[in-house]
């Protein structure tokens, strides 16, 4: 179990300053920095980097937000320790914070703002991929299963995101319909309330 855990968690380490990066870009070595899923040049960022330490105005910003990070950190442990969970959700999201600053940075540093963002991503991309990909094999398991009832129907609850990226849609020349990238064989109904966040689905063999 520990061997299979140190394996998991290698990238993190072999990537450790590529995470880094988007906290303290200003003290980041360029080298060290693995661009290559991200799509930015490496030329181009290492002289924006090197220009963005030059203008106070803009490394300043990062010099705020490591402080600002250490003060969450601290409030964490604090409301922890006196378990006031409610005042512990209302401490500000780090990677907000972190997106914010970036966001705020002139366009000219567009390659260090591609890279940030990137790394910002990884971690949701993952999240929202799985969770549709286990609705999918729900809806797939019991549709297809339960070919012999007249009218079985399915109700998947998910957060009112994946809702919204859930649609059906035609498929013009066949008259099959696609739920993501599910496609089903013979009529299908899809529901979608507004009272409560699900997805009522309705196949008829």
């Amino acid at each position: 179990m520990k061997d299979g855990f140190s394996e998991r968690f290698e990238q993190f380490k072999a990537n450790k300053s590529t995470l880094a990066f988007i906290v303290n870009p200003l003290n980041t070595n360029t080298n060290e920095i693995n661009i290559e899923p991200f799509g930015s040049d490496a030329g181009s960022l290492q002289m924006q980097l090197l220009d963005l330490k030059t203008k106070d105005l803009w490394s300043g910003k990062f010099t705020e937000l490591k402080s600002k990070l250490e003060e969450l950190e601290i409030q964490k442990c604090m409301h922890i320790e006196q378990h006031k969970w409610t005042a512990l959700k209302e401490i500000p999201r780090v990677e907000a914070l972190i997106f914010g600053e970036w966001n705020s940075l002139a366009e000219c540093y567009s390659e260090g703002k591609k890279l940030a963002y990137g790394v910002l991503t990884i971690f949701g991309s993952i999240y929202s991929c799985d969770q549709a990909f286990s609705c999918m094999n729900i809806i797939k398991s019991v549709l297809y299963v339960n070919t012999l009832t007249p009218k079985p129907a399915l109700t998947v609850h998910a957060t009112s995101t994946l809702v919204g990226r859930i649609s059906a849609c035609y498929c013009s020349e066949s008259g099959e319909k696609a739920v993501g990238r599910v496609v089903i064989k013979g009529p299908l109904g899809v529901e979608m309330r507004d009272e409560r966040p699900s997805i009522h689905i309705f196949h008829y063999p």
